[in-house]
């Protein structure tokens, strides 16, 4: 780690930043660039977990495929949130308490169940409300969202 380099992408960093915001400081800067170094160990942890269940289960002639829900599906946000009262910087989103990012999970579980694959889903590290933080979508976000919002029109990919 070069520290006259990391000054120099830092102070790039805060150029960039200024000329899109108000006031961001170097230590704005620097939270920010902890964060995802944050998410970034945590995302590569849990995808070598959940890589590590699939090739159990193909090894155990199960046809399984792993999703990764934290950055896959875009509109998925920590602790299952899909956006901000409108009129929160720096991005805005109408706030109407969608469940779209849990939906779009589930069409995509849907799809891969359709093909007779299996789909393993992990907890995962995705951005917060604001797009510029990290935090933790949990394991158990994701399993009450899927129980919660799952078309009871379906049954293991086929309708009843």
């Amino acid at each position: 780690d070069n520290p006259a380099k990391r000054r120099k992408l830092d102070s790039l960093a805060c150029e960039a930043y200024d000329s899109n915001t108000d006031a961001v400081t170097p230590e704005d800067i620097m939270k920010q660039r902890y964060q995802m170094l944050g998410l970034s160990k945590t995302r590569h942890s849990v995808q070598k977990l959940n890589a590590a269940c699939v090739s159990s289960l193909i090894e155990n002639g199960v046809n399984a495929v792993g999703i990764s829900p934290g950055i896959s599906v875009h509109s998925l946000r920590a602790h299952g949130a899909t956006g901000l009262p409108k009129g929160t910087a720096p991005y805005e989103y109408s706030h109407d308490d969608s469940p779209r990012g849990m939906q779009d999970l589930i069409a995509a579980i849907k799809q891969t169940l359709r093909v007779g694959l299996v789909p393993v889903v992990h907890g995962d590290a995705c951005m917060l409300y604001d797009g510029l933080r990290a935090g933790i979508l949990g394991g158990d976000t994701i399993a009450e969202g899927i129980a919660t919002l799952w078309d009871e029109g379906m049954h293991y990919g086929r309708r009843k």
